[in-house]
Protein backbone atom coordinates (compact mmCIF):
# COMPACT_ATOMS: atom_id res chain seq x y z
CA UNK A 1 0.00 0.00 0.00
CA UNK A 2 1.48 3.63 -1.23
CA UNK A 3 2.54 5.42 1.67
CA UNK A 4 0.29 8.95 1.77
CA UNK A 5 1.85 11.86 1.31
CA UNK A 6 0.72 15.31 2.92
CA UNK A 7 1.86 18.95 2.92
CA UNK A 8 0.82 21.61 5.07
CA UNK A 9 1.53 24.98 6.48
CA UNK A 10 1.52 24.80 10.45
CA UNK A 11 4.00 24.38 13.54
CA UNK A 12 6.35 21.78 14.32
CA UNK A 13 8.79 20.60 17.02
CA UNK A 14 11.25 18.89 16.72
CA UNK A 15 12.88 17.62 19.56
CA UNK A 16 16.96 15.76 19.38
CA UNK A 17 17.68 13.03 22.09
CA UNK A 18 21.24 14.29 22.75
CA UNK A 19 24.45 11.95 22.42
CA UNK A 20 22.70 9.07 21.21
CA UNK A 21 24.32 8.94 17.88
CA UNK A 22 28.00 8.18 20.10
CA UNK A 23 26.56 5.89 22.32
CA UNK A 24 28.63 2.32 22.46
CA UNK A 25 26.42 -0.90 21.39
CA UNK A 26 25.80 -1.88 25.13
CA UNK A 27 24.69 1.61 25.95
CA UNK A 28 22.58 2.07 22.39
CA UNK A 29 20.65 -0.90 23.47
CA UNK A 30 19.34 0.68 26.88
CA UNK A 31 18.93 4.00 24.97
CA UNK A 32 16.61 2.26 23.23
CA UNK A 33 14.68 0.41 25.75
CA UNK A 34 14.05 3.92 27.32
CA UNK A 35 13.23 5.56 24.19
CA UNK A 36 10.70 3.08 22.93
CA UNK A 37 8.88 3.78 26.32
CA UNK A 38 9.19 7.29 26.14
CA UNK A 39 7.39 7.24 22.96
CA UNK A 40 4.71 5.23 24.16
CA UNK A 41 4.25 7.76 27.01
CA UNK A 42 4.13 10.79 24.42
CA UNK A 43 1.27 8.66 22.72
CA UNK A 44 -0.80 8.14 25.63
CA UNK A 45 -0.55 11.85 27.02
CA UNK A 46 -1.85 12.87 23.46
CA UNK A 47 -4.62 10.67 24.04
CA UNK A 48 -5.98 12.13 27.36
CA UNK A 49 -4.43 14.95 28.14
CA UNK A 50 -3.01 17.12 25.95
CA UNK A 51 -3.45 20.79 25.28
CA UNK A 52 -3.27 20.58 21.80
CA UNK A 53 -6.06 17.91 21.12
CA UNK A 54 -8.59 20.14 19.79
CA UNK A 55 -8.93 21.63 17.05
CA UNK A 56 -9.00 25.21 18.11
CA UNK A 57 -7.97 28.50 16.23
CA UNK A 58 -4.97 28.05 14.07
CA UNK A 59 -5.14 24.07 14.48
CA UNK A 60 -6.83 22.22 11.77
CA UNK A 61 -6.10 18.72 11.77
CA UNK A 62 -4.89 15.98 13.65
CA UNK A 63 -1.32 15.94 15.04
CA UNK A 64 1.48 13.71 13.73
CA UNK A 65 3.97 12.07 15.36
CA UNK A 66 7.13 10.40 13.77
CA UNK A 67 10.20 9.41 15.15
CA UNK A 68 13.37 9.60 13.21
CA UNK A 69 15.99 8.25 14.28
CA UNK A 70 16.85 9.89 16.86
CA UNK A 71 14.12 12.51 16.92
CA UNK A 72 11.11 13.26 18.15
CA UNK A 73 9.13 15.24 15.44
CA UNK A 74 5.55 16.54 16.44
CA UNK A 75 3.86 17.91 13.63
CA UNK A 76 0.73 20.18 13.87
CA UNK A 77 -1.27 21.33 10.47
CA UNK A 78 -3.07 24.76 10.97
CA UNK A 79 -4.09 27.37 8.57
CA UNK A 80 -1.95 29.67 6.91
CA UNK A 81 -4.22 32.51 7.05
CA UNK A 82 -5.32 32.72 10.43
CA UNK A 83 -4.78 35.91 12.10
CA UNK A 84 -1.05 36.18 14.49
CA UNK A 85 -2.64 36.25 17.22
CA UNK A 86 -4.03 32.64 16.61
CA UNK A 87 -0.86 31.53 15.84
CA UNK A 88 0.96 33.24 19.14
CA UNK A 89 -1.72 30.99 21.23
CA UNK A 90 -1.00 27.89 19.53
CA UNK A 91 2.90 28.32 19.52
CA UNK A 92 2.48 28.86 23.81
CA UNK A 93 0.20 25.86 23.98
CA UNK A 94 2.99 23.91 21.91
CA UNK A 95 5.95 25.01 24.06
CA UNK A 96 3.42 23.71 27.12
CA UNK A 97 3.35 20.44 25.94
CA UNK A 98 6.91 20.14 24.80
CA UNK A 99 8.29 21.65 28.19
CA UNK A 100 5.88 18.44 29.42
CA UNK A 101 8.04 15.98 26.95
CA UNK A 102 11.49 17.80 28.48
CA UNK A 103 10.77 17.11 32.08
CA UNK A 104 9.73 13.11 30.95
CA UNK A 105 13.05 12.86 29.37
CA UNK A 106 14.77 13.94 32.24
CA UNK A 107 12.70 11.04 34.19
CA UNK A 108 14.28 8.53 31.45
CA UNK A 109 17.97 10.35 31.43
CA UNK A 110 17.25 11.17 27.83
CA UNK A 111 18.54 14.99 27.46
CA UNK A 112 17.01 16.94 24.53
CA UNK A 113 17.26 19.36 22.59
CA UNK A 114 15.11 21.00 20.37
CA UNK A 115 13.17 23.80 18.35
CA UNK A 116 9.74 25.09 17.55
CA UNK A 117 9.14 26.46 14.21
CA UNK A 118 6.49 27.86 11.76
CA UNK A 119 5.82 27.45 8.46
CA UNK A 120 5.71 25.10 5.43
CA UNK A 121 6.60 21.40 5.14
CA UNK A 122 5.87 18.18 3.62
CA UNK A 123 5.66 14.56 5.45
CA UNK A 124 4.98 10.61 5.52
CA UNK A 125 4.98 7.90 7.95
CA UNK A 126 9.13 7.45 7.55
CA UNK A 127 10.07 11.55 6.44
CA UNK A 128 9.88 15.48 7.21
CA UNK A 129 11.15 18.02 5.08
CA UNK A 130 10.61 21.42 3.71
CA UNK A 131 11.39 25.05 4.99
CA UNK A 132 9.80 24.32 8.76
CA UNK A 133 11.54 21.27 9.48
CA UNK A 134 15.18 22.44 7.50
CA UNK A 135 14.55 25.86 9.92
CA UNK A 136 13.67 23.88 13.00
CA UNK A 137 16.78 21.06 12.47
CA UNK A 138 18.95 23.93 11.87
CA UNK A 139 18.34 26.30 14.58
CA UNK A 140 18.08 22.90 17.10
CA UNK A 141 22.05 22.26 15.79
CA UNK A 142 23.60 25.34 16.63
CA UNK A 143 22.12 25.36 20.58
CA UNK A 144 25.24 24.03 22.62
CA UNK A 145 22.73 23.16 25.60
CA UNK A 146 19.67 21.02 26.86
CA UNK A 147 16.30 22.55 26.11
CA UNK A 148 13.73 24.13 23.69
CA UNK A 149 13.89 27.79 22.09
CA UNK A 150 12.02 29.14 19.37
CA UNK A 151 13.47 29.74 15.71
CA UNK A 152 13.93 33.59 15.35
CA UNK A 153 11.05 33.16 12.54
CA UNK A 154 8.89 31.57 14.90
CA UNK A 155 9.75 34.24 17.67
CA UNK A 156 8.79 37.27 15.39
CA UNK A 157 4.73 35.94 16.44
CA UNK A 158 6.00 35.56 20.21
CA UNK A 159 6.97 39.18 20.01
CA UNK A 160 4.26 40.74 18.15
CA UNK A 161 1.71 39.78 20.32
CA UNK A 162 2.89 37.71 23.27
CA UNK A 163 1.48 41.46 25.26
CA UNK A 164 -1.98 41.03 24.26
CA UNK A 165 -2.30 37.04 26.08
CA UNK A 166 0.45 37.72 29.01
CA UNK A 167 -1.41 34.66 31.16
CA UNK A 168 -1.13 31.82 28.39
CA UNK A 169 2.73 32.91 27.66
CA UNK A 170 5.00 29.66 28.01
CA UNK A 171 8.18 30.98 27.20
CA UNK A 172 10.99 33.43 28.14
CA UNK A 173 13.55 35.09 26.70
CA UNK A 174 17.18 34.06 27.06
CA UNK A 175 20.58 34.53 25.59
CA UNK A 176 20.82 30.65 24.09
CA UNK A 177 25.08 29.61 23.93
CA UNK A 178 25.75 28.09 20.35
CA UNK A 179 28.11 26.30 19.63
CA UNK A 180 30.74 26.36 16.68
CA UNK A 181 30.00 22.81 16.02
CA UNK A 182 26.33 23.65 15.55
CA UNK A 183 27.49 25.95 12.03
CA UNK A 184 27.84 29.63 14.39
CA UNK A 185 31.21 31.10 13.43
CA UNK A 186 32.96 31.40 16.82
CA UNK A 187 30.05 29.89 19.11
CA UNK A 188 28.62 32.75 21.25
CA UNK A 189 25.08 33.73 22.36
CA UNK A 190 21.77 34.46 20.53
CA UNK A 191 18.60 36.19 22.63
CA UNK A 192 15.67 33.62 21.55
CA UNK A 193 12.51 33.08 23.20
CA UNK A 194 12.81 29.77 25.07
CA UNK A 195 10.35 27.05 26.26
CA UNK A 196 10.26 27.58 30.19
CA UNK A 197 10.49 24.35 31.46
CA UNK A 198 11.77 25.08 34.85
CA UNK A 199 9.05 26.30 36.57
CA UNK A 200 7.51 22.85 35.59
CA UNK A 201 10.26 21.15 36.59
CA UNK A 202 9.72 22.75 40.07
CA UNK A 203 5.99 22.05 40.22
CA UNK A 204 5.77 25.57 40.03
CA UNK A 205 6.07 26.06 44.01
CA UNK A 206 5.12 29.39 45.38
CA UNK A 207 8.24 28.80 48.07
CA UNK A 208 10.93 28.13 44.93
CA UNK A 209 10.42 31.60 43.79
CA UNK A 210 10.77 33.85 46.91
CA UNK A 211 12.69 36.52 47.02
CA UNK A 212 15.50 34.59 48.38
CA UNK A 213 17.02 31.42 47.58
CA UNK A 214 14.95 28.93 49.56
CA UNK A 215 15.28 24.80 50.74
CA UNK A 216 12.61 24.13 48.05
CA UNK A 217 15.21 26.22 45.19
CA UNK A 218 18.16 24.50 46.45
CA UNK A 219 16.36 20.84 46.22
CA UNK A 220 15.00 21.28 42.94
CA UNK A 221 18.88 22.55 41.65
CA UNK A 222 20.04 19.63 42.97
CA UNK A 223 17.40 16.86 41.66
CA UNK A 224 18.01 19.26 38.11
CA UNK A 225 21.99 17.82 38.57
CA UNK A 226 21.50 14.42 39.97
CA UNK A 227 19.36 13.76 36.66
CA UNK A 228 21.94 15.39 34.08
CA UNK A 229 24.96 13.69 35.83
CA UNK A 230 25.73 10.12 36.08
CA UNK A 231 27.93 8.06 37.62
CA UNK A 232 30.33 8.24 34.79
CA UNK A 233 30.33 12.58 34.67
CA UNK A 234 29.40 14.14 31.57
CA UNK A 235 30.52 12.17 27.96
CA UNK A 236 34.15 14.05 26.89
CA UNK A 237 33.18 17.24 24.95
CA UNK A 238 29.82 18.05 26.02
CA UNK A 239 30.62 19.34 29.32
CA UNK A 240 29.59 22.98 28.11
CA UNK A 241 26.18 21.52 27.20
CA UNK A 242 25.46 20.74 31.23
CA UNK A 243 26.36 23.96 32.81
CA UNK A 244 25.06 26.29 29.61
CA UNK A 245 21.87 24.17 31.16
CA UNK A 246 21.67 24.38 34.86
CA UNK A 247 23.11 28.63 34.14
CA UNK A 248 19.42 28.26 32.13
CA UNK A 249 17.46 27.33 35.04
CA UNK A 250 19.04 29.74 37.90
CA UNK A 251 18.21 32.50 35.34
CA UNK A 252 14.66 31.43 35.19
CA UNK A 253 14.15 31.16 38.71
CA UNK A 254 16.30 34.74 39.44
CA UNK A 255 14.14 36.23 36.89
CA UNK A 256 10.85 34.89 38.44
CA UNK A 257 11.74 35.64 41.78
CA UNK A 258 12.41 39.63 40.50
CA UNK A 259 9.55 39.65 39.43
CA UNK A 260 7.26 38.74 42.33
CA UNK A 261 9.67 41.01 44.29
CA UNK A 262 8.99 44.09 41.92
CA UNK A 263 5.27 43.28 42.05
CA UNK A 264 4.83 42.93 45.92
CA UNK A 265 6.87 46.36 46.35
CA UNK A 266 4.26 48.56 47.73
CA UNK A 267 3.85 51.42 45.65
CA UNK A 268 5.04 55.35 46.64
CA UNK A 269 2.35 58.05 46.78
CA UNK A 270 3.33 60.79 44.42
CA UNK A 271 1.14 63.44 46.13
Amino acid sequence: MKKEIKSCYGVVAILDALGARALNMSDAMVFLEKFKKMQNDIKISYKTDSSLMKKIGFRQSPMKFLVLGDMLVFIFPGKKDTHPAEKFSFISKCMQDMNEFFIMGLSYRIFLRGVISIGEMAYADNAAVGPAINDAITWAEQADWIGIHLSPSCGMYFERFRKNSPSICNGIRYDVPLSSKGGSRNGGKKRLWCSNWVQRFAGQKATMFGTDPTEEFIEDRRRLVDSLVSNEGFPPGTESKYTNTLDFFDYSCETKRSALKSSATPTESTS
